[in-house]
């Protein structure tokens, strides 16, 4: 089973307003890292610009504060509450 970790704790906004955020993870293949790009007219940008903005709520150092693939349904849901 994969398993992905998010970033938005480390993410950069470009000049052209993506985000660029790393990742990482594992699954059968090993362990990857590398990163996500985000534009502006994806889905999941107003999302992951909240999520930056929160970025203290990551803590790379606890690992039960990360957004990963297991969570980022529930997290989602949380953002979905806060905007409504």
């Amino acid at each position: 089973m994969n398993y992905t970790i998010f970033h938005p704790e480390r993410a950069e906004i470009n000049e052209d307003g993506s985000i660029s955020m790393p990742t990482g993870g594992f699954g059968t293949d090993g362990i990857w890292d590398g990163w996500m790009s985000i534009s502006q007219d994806s889905t999941e940008y107003q999302f992951w610009i909240w999520a930056i903005a929160q970025k203290s709520r990551w803590n790379a150092d606890a690992p039960e504060s990360w957004i990963t693939s297991r969570n980022i349904a529930q997290i989602k849901q949380d953002y979905a509450e806060s905007i409504s």
